[in-house]
């Protein structure tokens, strides 16, 4: 998990930690704000999208990518704080593409100490994944770029190589140079590795201008 500051020390930031690394396996990101919208924790694909510019931080106050999103984050974030009962809330997000459905989830949370917390969680669609993305990420040549994003749209490898006159000896080739690069020895760990890639997977180009 990579957090902004621990909400505590003990079991209690355990069982944090865990959710936090379970959510990270499924590209969901998790951050935990307090009662003036500033980041106690965050795992590490919330982190993913603050550094990339999706989410922006202030004196360590969540801010959206545009301005309409950072009011809707902190409406609901002040709502769902007024009131332990208080049902979770969902705000679109214009700044992450709200209109290909992405959104905010804000839910109140209670820390060990008893400080009202916020749970912000953010889901990034499977979509599409561009070769340009596959290329940038993982410094892949054209040839293995190519290989790569047919393999993660279920195109088998036999079938790849027919389908661009490949020799298949050469499509293997390209396939341990993807091995090497992202870092894994079977196919289905290569494919699962860039599926479960949060950023990846997401329309979301760059940081704004």
């Amino acid at each position: 998990m990579s957090a902004v500051a621990p909400v505590q020390a003990g079991s209690s930031e355990i069982k944090i930690q865990t959710m936090c690394s379970t959510l990270d396996s499924i590209g969901v990101a998790l951050l935990i704000v307090d009662r003036a919208t500033r980041l106690r924790s965050c795992n590490d694909v919330a982190r993913r999208l603050i550094d990339g510019g999706f989410l922006r931080l202030q004196a360590d106050q969540l801010l959206g990518r545009v301005r309409a999103d950072t009011a809707r984050l902190h409406v609901a974030i002040e709502a769902v704080m007024r009131s332990p009962n208080e049902p979770s809330r969902t705000v679109a997000l214009e700044g992450l593409d709200g209109a290909a459905g992405h959104s905010a989830s804000i839910a109140p949370a209670r820390c060990p100490q008893g400080e009202p917390m916020a749970l912000v969680a953010l889901t990034a669609p499977c979509t599409t994944i561009a070769p340009d993305r596959l290329r940038r990420a993982f410094g892949l040549t054209a040839a293995e770029t190519r290989l790569l994003s047919a393999l993660v749209t279920g195109e088998r490898l036999a079938e790849y190589a027919e389908r661009t006159g490949v020799k298949r000896s050469t499509a293997k080739t390209h396939l341990r140079g993807l091995f090497n690069k992202v870092g894994e020895s079977r196919q289905a760990d290569l494919i699962r590795r860039v599926m479960d890639d949060a950023l990846l997977r997401s329309p979301w180009d760059g940081p704004p201008t």
